[in-house]
């Protein structure tokens, strides 16, 4: 593995490139969604119909997500990585061109589907060239890199917004994801023995998904796992038009309500594993349960009672962001250890692709109930959290206390 030195120390280039890639793609959504208000208003739409951008683009990401992990075994992690990237850049470039509202939403479900490529790849990438320690530190590096860079793009895309337009917000998911791939074009090789490689068979694919849908266990953790960031992305998906639209806040402070929220998740997800090792399991999934409990709650409450402010609805969704870090973080390997180890890949698949799935059907519900106020959102997300701590009461006695290796991972 090639190395450059900074400050006295080697560092290795490839994983650098693969952490700088994912730190570009992920926070397209957050790029994009300071500009939903202004896109209504260009092409004179309605909330529901604007939210489909998120709604396609995440239906995009949950087909693209159970295809890309064979495709990765069968081509070669680099190639899967470059030429998804490629085929999201001629996506995006459809996005910038797009003067038709359905045009540009089919550009976003293309964007949805094609980027699944270069982040799974990079990440099977990432975990081909390092070993040990050394894995789990990069892990959790690439981990802080794309939460920081989450929590950095509101503010970003809303002073581009106000300052360029949404078109601008369009141009800036490219030229991120082009200067992302750069570097590992040049500088990342292929992983990926030739003589590893798999033939691309579907049929096995898909009846490696059936075996998963029959574990109870697992699709009952899987749900929890999933359910929790997908209110948390369905969220972000509407606090634009809520804050702008409904409270009449100035585009270029939508990011400073935004930014805190995310930079929550940042801090418990990286610090987690700490919590973990001090407390245990179970304190730590009580303590997040109940400060979800306490946000979704009083967000419900202010709702009814018709308090709306941009302000108490940061703090409390803090709570919710926060809360939701421990069974994020700490569920994951309780949930793979229901699975046998050749299923293990399929099965973080699954859990992508159901994230994805709720996010979708989540975020097609609430456009038909939005009209501006707050309270059909704090419905949806106290729903969500009522269900997932009901379905993790039934499951308690299935999850492992043991010390597990705590896997990080990310928000989007």
């Amino acid at each position: 593995m090639k190395h450059f030195n900074l400050f006295g120390r080697a560092w290795p280039i490839a994983p650098i490139c693969l952490t700088f890639l994912a730190s570009t793609l992920w926070p397209e959504m957050e790029l994009l969604a300071p500009s939903l208000p202004a896109i209504k208003d260009f092409f004179n739409i309605s909330d529901a119909l604007v939210q489909n951008l998120l709604s396609f683009n995440f239906f995009g990401f949950f087909m693209g997500v159970l295809f890309a992990g064979p495709l990765c075994d069968n081509l070669g992690r680099k190639k899967t990585c470059v030429i998804g990237t490629l085929l999201f850049l001629i996506a995006s470039l459809m996005a910038c061109f797009s003067n038709d509202f359905y045009l540009l939403t089919l550009a976003r479900f293309l964007q949805g589907i094609t980027v699944t490529a270069p982040i799974i790849a990079g990440f099977a990438m990432l975990l081909d060239i390092t070993k040990g320690v050394n894995q789990l530190f990069w892990i959790s590096t690439s981990s802080a890199c794309i939460t920081l860079c989450m929590a950095i793009a509101p503010l970003i895309g809303s002073f581009i917004n106000s300052e360029f337009g949404f078109k601008a917000n369009l141009w800036a998911i490219f030229i991120a994801a082009f200067i992302g791939i750069l570097p590992v074009i040049f500088w990342v090789p292929e992983t990926l023995p030739k003589e590893h490689k798999k033939p691309l068979k579907f049929k096995a694919v898909f009846s490696d998904y059936f075996k998963l849908l029959k574990n109870w266990e697992f699709m009952g953790l899987s749900l929890v796992i999933s359910s929790l960031p997908a209110a948390y992305w369905i969220y972000t998906g509407i606090s634009a038009l809520y804050m702008v639209d409904h409270l009449g806040m100035d585009t270029k402070l939508f990011g400073i309500y935004q930014g805190p929220i995310v930079a929550t998740f940042a801090f418990f997800s990286i610090t987690m594993n700490k919590f973990y090792k001090k407390y245990g399991l179970t304190i730590c999934l009580l303590t997040g349960f109940m400060a979800m409990f306490l946000g979704t709650s009083a967000l419900l409450i202010l709702s009814v009672l018709g308090i709306e402010s941009a302000l108490m609805t940061t703090f409390f969704m803090m709570f919710f962001v926060g809360g939701m870090v421990p069974a994020n973080c700490l569920l994951f390997p309780s949930a793979l250890n229901k699975v046998p180890l050749n299923l293990q890949g399929s099965a973080q698949s699954i859990i992508s692709a159901l994230r994805l799935l709720l996010t979708t059907i989540g975020t097609s519900i609430l456009g038909l109930f939005y009209s501006g106020p707050f309270l059909p959102i704090a419905i949806l997300l106290f729903m969500i959290f009522f269900l997932s701590s009901l379905v993790l009461w039934f499951l308690r006695k299935d999850l492992s206390s043991s010390s597990e290796e705590s896997v990080m991972m990310s928000a989007h």
